[in-house]
């Protein structure tokens, strides 16, 4: 199966005051053409990180200590500005999750659509057609009259379709869509994905979908990623992760959903204990502060954190397959 992206043991640091953070460590995956690959996981897990390391937009204090990151098997890394610029908006898009700070407040919708072709060689009357086919294939009523209005005349659900559209309008081989619905209301967010699904066929292109919402998941990803302080915990196929889950932080992950909650309780559920300080780690498992039943091996950091085939389309770090219910 050919794959849009590829991400090889790659590690990310910060420098901070205290000294490196290890923000990433030892994450791999890839995205089949074609498909949705969802990630999910507490703030701080390395969601942004993954993003920011495949856009090449990185902080300052960032540093990939290795890996690789390969778009349709090129790889990106270590692109100069001038070439990355050519494939972002081109074969890589992305829709951020804030389409108020996203827009330029001060210049027409149809302007910015124009202005997010410029890497196109054609005229600008083809760029506002373009521009127009796509205002009206996201759904924006009336979208002719409405192509010189500014960003505040139109709902949030409307400035986030915008956003869609400029993001697919060079029908890219990969669409990152970080937490694109966070700041809509449930019926536009219900909207939002079912245009996605739509839109992913129509243009025939991968997506890596960051989101906080498990229901979403299971809607809209083919593929999950449960990430934990920096790595990988587990990951499979929807069916496998929501149908089987092993990963102790996948399982009461779970249970924090509402929509899972049959009965009636006093107390919302939730993880027990903190994150791990990822500047000095500790020679233990990941997760064992925070499991309920961990291992002996758990516990002395006798089984390094590492991803195993569970099962055929499914892998879970190996440290946690001996953790007892």
């Amino acid at each position: 199966m050919k794959e849009s992206l590829n991400i090889e043991n790659l590690y990310v640091n910060y420098l901070t005051n205290k000294g490196q953070l290890k923000a990433l460590r030892n994450i791999n995956f890839n995205i089949p053409r074609n498909s949705v690959v969802g990630i999910i996981g507490e703030s701080g897990c390395g969601k942004s990180t993954i993003v920011s390391s495949i856009i090449g937009l990185m902080p300052d204090n960032a540093k990939i200590e290795k890996g690789d990151i390969k778009l349709n098997n090129n790889s990106i890394l270590n692109l100069k500005q001038n070439e990355m610029k050519k494939i972002l908006g081109n074969n890589l898009s992305v829709i951020f999750q804030d389409p108020m700070t996203s827009l330029n407040p001060v210049m027409s919708i149809g302007k910015q659509m124009i202005l997010s072709q410029h890497h196109e060689k054609i005229s600008k009357k083809e760029k506002i057609e373009r521009s127009l086919e796509m205002l009206d294939l996201v759904g924006i009523p009336d979208y002719k009259s409405r192509f010189n209005d500014l960003p505040h005349q139109f709902s949030g659900g409307m400035r986030q379709r915008i956003m869609i559209a400029m993001a697919i309008q060079s029908r890219p081989d990969l669409l990152i869509a970080d937490e694109p619905t966070t700041a809509l209301d449930v019926t536009t967010e219900v909207q939002i994905i079912n245009l996605l699904k739509n839109l992913k066929n129509k243009i025939e292109c991968s997506i890596l979908f960051i989101t906080h919402n498990l229901n979403l998941l299971v809607d809209f990803c083919d593929y999950i990623i449960i990430m934990y302080a920096g790595i990988i915990v587990e990951k499979g196929t929807t069916k496998n992760i929501f149908l089987d889950p092993q990963h102790p932080y996948t399982k009461q992950l779970f249970n924090c959903d509402p929509s899972q909650i049959e009965k009636k309780i006093k107390k919302f559920p939730f993880i027990k204990g903190s994150l791990p300080d990822l500047i000095n780690l500790k020679n233990e498992c990941i997760f064992s502060t925070r499991c309920e039943h961990p291992s002996h091996e758990c516990k002395e950091g006798l089984i390094e954190n590492k991803l195993i085939e569970f099962s055929k389309d499914h892998w879970v770090d190996q440290c946690c397959i001996n953790c007892k219910e």
